[in-house]
């Protein structure tokens, strides 16, 4: 004889430190050199600007390539004594490149960003806005003559820019490229026109996190909708996308649950061993009804997972679970998104 445990769940995974898996590094001047900090969960400003003589502008992701303090010497480059304070610098020792890219940016109308940069020759600077890129000339901008180790470079001096418009999300990225030994560096990001404000992390997590289940899965993941199991014991997990979080969030799950001895728990970070995770509901259930069941997650998790669990079937039956909706509120009782 077989015994059914049904679940029909939008059932559960519990993903880096925003785009790269942790907040993008920042660099501080330490013994005449540049170097790279490890940090936690932020917040950023909502704007683009970004002045990086005044500030680490952490609304800029950097690839791992870019170093932030004062300009030091360098084996490859002694850099411009004229450029005065902290700035955003990138050495490249041939046939590399690294790239700054931009918190997601919602809108923007009639908008136009500038980047005021210097950069040696043959240092291929370009602003992108999805696939449409603006180039640094050579022609273009003040050069300045530096001399080190006994051979000659050409610094420049410019402003580049590009327009946009646009109704939908976006990243900007700042690349440099050179297939030989090249530097750039990045004083400040201007902007003009409408740019909608940055989404916060915990903005872009509940972007994430939010879903209505109306016949898909949002980006969440699931092991399966619906399973079929003998006399052992049963479970299903849906499981969440990776997020951030700078403060803590509440998740509203509005759950149906009917069956007595019927179980859902809620764990972080991968870890789905029962007994390291917390239960929303059951297993003793009186009245069947739809639930809407509050847990709060704190900054220093990245995932979780729902778990449904239902090993008394020989007792009560094959068990159903439905998650209708998964909202987010923060810590005022207002919706994040």
């Amino acid at each position: 004889m077989f015994y059914r445990l049904q679940m029909e769940l939008p059932v559960f995974s519990v993903e880096q430190c925003f785009s790269c898996g942790t907040a993008p590094p920042i660099f501080t001047r330490e013994n005449g050199g540049l170097r790279t900090e490890t940090c936690l969960p932020f917040e950023y400003s909502a704007s683009l600007d970004c002045d990086f003589k005044e500030d680490f502008c952490t609304q800029w992701e950097n690839d791992g390539k870019w170093e932030y303090g004062v300009t030091p010497n360098n084996d490859l480059f002694e850099l411009p004594e004229f450029i005065e304070g902290n700035v955003a610098v990138a050495v490249l020792d041939g046939a590399n490149s690294a790239t700054l890219t931009s918190r997601l940016v919602p809108c923007a109308n009639n908008a136009t960003i500038t980047v005021t940069y210097y950069r040696s020759k043959h240092a291929q600077l370009r602003i992108c806005i999805d696939e449409r890129c603006t180039v640094a000339e050579n022609a273009s901008g003040q050069s300045v003559l530096l001399f080190h180790r006994f051979w000659l470079y050409v610094i420049v001096e410019g402003r580049l820019s590009i327009a946009f418009n646009s109704r939908r999300l976006f990243y900007v990225k700042i690349v440099v490229e050179s297939s030989v030994s090249a530097v750039a560096i990045i004083r400040r990001v201007e902007t003009r026109g409408h740019v909608c404000p940055l989404l916060t992390p915990n903005q872009l997590a509940c972007n994430l996190l939010k879903c209505n289940f109306d016949q898909r899965f949002c980006a969440y993941t699931s092991e399966r909708v619906r399973c079929v199991i003998d006399r052992k014991a049963g479970r299903a997990i849906l499981r969440s996308p990776h997020f951030r979080l700078t403060t803590p969030i509440d998740l509203e799950i509005t759950l149906y649950q009917p069956t007595f001895g019927s179980q859902t728990f809620i764990c972080g970070d991968g870890h789905e061993s029962l007994d390291r995770c917390h239960l929303l509901l059951g297993p003793k259930i009186e009245v069947p009804k739809v639930r809407p069941v509050r847990f709060r997650l704190d900054p220093d998790m990245q995932q979780f997972a729902l778990v449904a669990f239902h090993d008394k079937s020989l007792q009560f039956g094959a068990a159903t679970f439905i998650v209708s909706s998964i909202r987010v509120f923060d810590e005022r009782e207002d919706p994040v998104c």
